[in-house]
């Protein structure tokens, strides 16, 4: 609406298809503050604005007109303190009561979804390796319900648009805590070139009944890997944690600033796009820290930058959606030589320790190759299975046979002997 609106956020312009933006309920998300890389005002206004361009061209000015109504109607009564997910609850449900027979509702969910702004019911992983090249492999999933709901007629479907897809399939009730284990077979659209370490992700529609009427679907994307990785590991050594030294005013003498390190030894490895660094450590406000990953050429990785966790132990492997890492500096170096963990505390703790600020084990890891065989080396192997069972059974019919007639010699043999006992009784 004014010029000085959009300029909101380190002077840096607003935008409305901030589609990389995602919502992390571990991060508070103030005012005109860029958390995790994005600008959380364009969390908000991305899928809004997005909805209200695609009511516009399926409705026309009456989307706009019934988009503004729904927004506003969401907003009235719900005081301070609100969160993003709480408002697109709200949202949702103004656009299902107002206009039940139009699907606003629906575009809403979609963008909703898509920043992660809905709260997640399930959690959808890959439970064992797919070895096997075909255009439609079944891939074993771990379905976990993380909602305090039980959810009720639970149902998996593809969208209409997806070039993956997965079948239509009933999986029944998930009590809240629970997990199942299920099948999912997966089709590949024919433009895919299907390859020995490929991953892809699959657009998986869940439905469901939930103890929130408005929430009855949801979207994600599963993550799918085909092959056997063969991984490379190297752990590093913790210790404890240097504190910043200062004033209880606030006055910062010097930070603490602690160095650890791992030597690695391999010569040919290099950086990959799938490196892995997993971090434990406890401290008491990881807002005060900062951490950097350093490789054996000199080149840093922000880690952690003094961003808000409500936990005082962190325990995860990176990149993940709590520190969504970019190791992509980092990619085509050699693995061979001395990696560095910086570990910075920034602000003097005067507070009583829970914990004494320790680093509790760190590691890298990245896969180095795949192994898969194809369709056809499996109907090669049971070939040479029922080959190898007809050979089997062809000896075993022979040896039968020679055991058959020995058993008859010597039954006769022992009847002979057996009645010229008798006869000599």
């Amino acid at each position: 609406m004014f010029n000085w609106d959009a300029r909101f956020g380190q002077r840096r312009p607003r935008t409305l298809n901030d589609s990389k933006a995602r919502y992390n309920p571990n991060y508070h998300y103030p005012a005109h503050i860029h958390v995790a890389g994005s600008l959380g005002d364009q969390l908000w206004s991305t899928p809004l604005f997005q909805s209200f361009k695609e009511a516009e061209a399926h409705y026309g000015v009456k989307g706009m007109n019934d988009m503004e109504k729904i927004v506003i109607e969401a907003m009235f009564g719900l005081g301070a303190g609100i969160t993003m997910p709480n408002l697109a609850l709200s949202t949702l449900d103004m656009a299902k009561r107002l206009y039940p027979n139009e699907h606003y509702a629906d575009i809403l969910q979609r963008h909703f979804s898509h920043h992660n702004l809905l709260p997640k019911l399930l959690v959808i992983e890959q439970a064992k390796v797919i070895d096997t090249l075909t255009s439609d492999p079944s891939v074993v999933v771990n379905i976990k319900n993380i909602s305090p709901y039980s959810l009720k007629d639970v149902q998996f479907a593809s969208t209409e648009d997806s070039t993956i897809k997965i079948a239509t399939q009933q999986v029944g009730d998930i009590k809240a805590g629970d997990s199942i284990t299920h099948t999912f077979s997966i089709t590949f659209d024919d433009a895919f070139e299907l390859s020995c370490g490929m991953s892809a992700f699959v657009p998986v529609l869940e439905k469901y009944s939930t103890g929130i009427p408005v929430l009855n679907q949801s979207l994600q994307q599963l993550e799918v890997t085909l092959g056997q990785p063969n991984l490379f590991v190297v752990k590093g050594e913790g210790g404890i944690l240097k504190d910043a030294t200062g004033e209880p005013s606030g006055v910062v003498h010097s930070k603490g600033i602690t160095n650890f390190y791992l030597d690695v030894e391999q010569q040919s490895l290099q950086v990959s796009d799938d490196l892995k660094f997993e971090l434990q450590l406890e401290h008491n406000d990881l807002s005060q820290v900062s951490i950097k990953l350093i490789s054996p050429a000199g080149v840093a990785v922000v880690i952690w930058d003094q961003s808000y966790y409500p936990h005082s132990k962190f325990e995860f492997s990176l990149p993940s959606d709590v520190a969504n890492v970019d190791f992509s500096p980092l990619e085509g170096q050699s693995f061979n030589g001395q990696w560095q963990l910086q570990i910075v505390d920034h602000k003097p703790d005067f507070s009583e320790l829970i914990n004494t600020p320790t680093l509790k084990a760190w590691q890298l890891s990245q896969v180095t190759d795949y192994h898969c065989h194809s369709a056809s080396d499996d109907k090669e192997h049971t070939d040479d299975q029922d080959n190898h069972l007809e050979k089997i059974n062809d000896n075993t019919s022979g040896s039968l046979y020679w055991l058959n007639i020995g058993l008859i010699l010597i039954g006769l043999r022992r009847l002979k002997i057996h009645t010229r006992s008798k006869h000599d009784i």
